[in-house]
């Protein structure tokens, strides 16, 4: 999980503690594949001893996982910023 979260372009690791910057977007799946509940919006991951804190942004909630439940982690970078404008042309 930690080699997961390292190899991810943004993400900010402070010791145990891995935050993202504005503008990026972490989803983790936890439960089995087909069955998993999604976690959106995770603002930061603390790899702990024997299980991992993840903290939500809004509304802030904090979720404590055994690490073999993660199924699978989503990244989302910000959108690049585009000079289009609302309509059409």
């Amino acid at each position: 999980l930690s080699a997961i979260l390292a190899h991810m372009p943004g993400l900010e690791r402070h010791g145990e503690r891995y935050a993202l910057p504005d503008g990026h977007r972490l989803t983790f799946y936890i439960g089995q594949p087909g069955q998993a509940m999604i976690v959106a919006a995770v603002d930061s991951a603390t790899l702990c001893d024997g299980w991992v804190e993840l903290t939500t942004r809004e509304p802030t909630t904090t979720f404590y996982v055994a690490p073999a439940e993660i199924h699978a982690i989503a990244h989302r970078p910000p959108e690049p910023a585009t000079s289009r404008r609302a309509g059409f042309t």
